[in-house]
C-alpha cells in the first residue's frame, strides 16, 4: 500500500493537469506546508499568503494571491523569480465549513500559460499590449517593455528581474522617459 502523500499525488496529479495546475500543498495556519507534490516544499514555512489572506480564509473565503517563486534546476537557485497564482481554499475542523481553521489547500498556477492566449490575442499588430494586473496595480503579466522601464528606473538594471510582480500600473503624473520623477 502507498504512503498518504503517494495515494493523495495519484489521486491529484491528473486532476491539477487537467486544469492547467502545477503543484498543490496543504499547508497549516502557520503557513508550514504539511504535504505537497513538490516534496522540497513540504515542512518549510510558506509566506505566500499575508494575515488578511489567512483571515479571509478564517471567514471561509477561497482567495487567490500572486507571488514570486525563485526558479532552481537541479536543486541550484538560479536567482530568477517568476510569477505564480496561488488559489486556496480553507479546510476546517467541521465539516460544515466553521469552526477551527485546519489549514488550507492550495494550487499554482502559472499565469504565463493561463494568460498567453488572451495577452497574444489582445497584442494586434506592433503596438497592441494586454496586461492583467491585480486590484492593487501589481501588474501580473509579463511586458514586453522591461528595457524601456529599466531605463525609466521602474525596473531594476538586473535582467533576472521582470515586470510581473515588480511593476506597479499608475499614472506617474508625466513622462517618465523623458526624465520626470514622480
Amino acid at each position: 500500500r502507498l504512503p498518504a502523500r503517494a495515494r493523495l499525488m495519484q489521486r491529484l496529479d491528473p486532476v491539477l493537469e487537467s486544469h492547467g495546475y502545477e503543484n498543490f500543498a496543504f499547508v497549516a495556519p502557520d503557513g508550514r506546508v504539511l504535504t505537497s507534490n513538490d516534496s522540497t516544499i513540504v515542512g518549510k514555512v510558506t509566506h505566500a499568503y499575508p494575515p488578511d489572506l489567512v483571515a479571509r480564509m478564517r471567514r471561509g473565503e477561497t482567495v487567490t494571491t500572486a507571488h514570486g517563486i525563485r526558479v532552481d534546476s537541479g536543486g541550484v537557485v538560479l536567482g530568477r523569480v517568476l510569477p505564480v497564482l496561488l488559489t486556496a481554499s480553507p479546510v476546517f475542523a467541521d465539516p460544515s465549513g466553521v469552526g477551527e481553521l485546519v489549514g488550507w489547500f492550495d494550487v499554482v498556477a502559472d499565469p504565463a500559460t493561463d494568460f498567453d492566449p488572451i495577452i497574444t490575442a489582445g497584442r494586434p499588430g506592433k503596438t497592441g499590449e494586454t496586461y492583467f494586473f491585480n486590484r492593487d496595480g501589481t501588474l501580473l503579466s509579463p511586458s514586453r517593455f522591461d528595457a524601456a522601464l529599466r531605463k525609466s528606473g521602474l525596473l531594476p538594471r538586473d535582467t533576472m528581474v521582470g515586470s510581473a510582480l515588480n511593476v506597479r500600473i499608475a499614472d506617474p503624473g508625466g513622462n517618465l522617459l523623458r526624465g520626470y520623477d514622480p
